[in-house]
């Protein structure tokens, strides 16, 4: 498959997402000892929900590929190599992080059982999903390679319809049962990544959802904060979740608008080299997002300081792996 420039580009952009996003969500924990500290908080982190979304729909869009044939065992080979083994390493990197810099005491037990929980750091939940992936993408590649376009779309719709149950519970006390919970989950970015590169979107089509996508910005914002408030300033994420509709509508905005930016005529060595490495930023960036807070005191001025951080986060995370990717013992770990 010929490398697709916008795929790289919404790579570096999700990561540098990601990264604002665990930098500003300490500020969520605590209303009532600094409601404003809380509201930029809030501001950063519903401005950047997008990005695990939009990294999911980035791999259905090339793993589902109908057009790249490749055995079982070639695809999971790759995948070990890729992400299986990596994640073991970084697992056991982190389980000595947490033990030596978090005083988390060690005991083979308690270890054990936070890998099978998916609790070892707060960021590598994201290997376990991506990983169940991999597990059922040769499935779904089967078909969406014999579905009508409309067969697609049928359960991207019941996909999007399932996200607002949880969300009806929440803000109106009901219980009303996942009627739809067989096709909820990451699946729906997966295949929503595939339509909408495969499939083309009419602009009028794109411009209602880059429209609803503001809307929606606004309603995780100021949702939050009144849910919040409401909740006797208990944080209420509900409106956070990946799998809320106001989140699935501006990842959607955020991969089509970069599709469209029509960027394929300005190739650039460097945005391939960024988009190689930022699986291995990913691993890597709360243990140097702790570095940088031992020089800077992000609560002091949450406005400024919190992107501050982000960025010198940014650029010595992918500085350190792309040293990393250049030494032979060091760079399959940062694929």
């Amino acid at each position: 498959m010929q490398r697709v420039l916008y795929f790289d580009i919404l790579r570096i952009v999700a990561i540098c997402a990601v990264v604002l996003l665990h930098t500003s969500a300490g500020f969520l924990d605590d209303y009532n000892s600094s409601p404003f500290s809380y509201f930029i908080g809030d501001v950063y982190d519903s401005l950047t929900r997008w990005c695990v979304p939009v990294f999911v729909m980035v791999s259905g869009a090339l793993l589902l590929n109908t057009n790249k044939q490749e055995t079982l065992a070639d695809f999971f080979k790759k995948r070990t190599t890729k992400v299986v083994i990596p994640f073991l390493i970084w697992t056991f990197v982190y389980i000595l992080y947490r033990h030596y810099h978090d005083d988390k005491v060690f005991t083979f037990s308690g270890t054990l059982k936070d890998f099978f929980d998916s609790n070892i750091y707060f960021h590598l939940w994201f290997m376990y999903m991506i990983i169940g992936l991999y597990l059922v993408t040769p499935i779904f590649k089967v078909y969406v390679s014999h579905a009508k376009r409309e067969n697609i779309l049928y359960f991207i719709i019941l996909w999007f319809i399932a996200s607002f149950i949880p969300l009806v519970n929440n803000l109106f006390g009901l219980n009303i049962q996942y009627v739809f919970e067989t096709v909820s989950g990451y699946i729906g970015f997966f295949i929503l990544g595939y339509y909408l590169h495969h499939y083309g979107l009419s602009t009028t089509a794109r411009k209602l959802i880059y429209l609803f996508a503001l809307i929606s910005l606004f309603i995780t914002i100021f949702g939050t904060l009144f849910l919040t408030i409401r909740d006797t300033s208990d944080f209420n994420d509900v409106l956070y979740d990946y799998f809320r509709p106001n989140t699935i509508i501006v990842a959607s905005a955020v991969f089509l608008f970069f599709k469209h930016l029509n960027l394929e005529s300005k190739r650039n060595k460097i945005i391939f080299l960024l988009s190689n490495i930022s699986f291995g930023v990913y691993l890597i960036h709360p243990i140097l997002r702790d570095v940088v807070y031992h020089f800077i005191d992000v609560e002091s001025h949450p406005l400024v300081d919190i992107p501050l951080v982000t960025g010198l986060t940014i650029v010595l995370s992918f500085t350190v792996v792309y040293i990393m990717s250049k030494v032979p013992l060091l760079k399959n770990i940062v694929p």
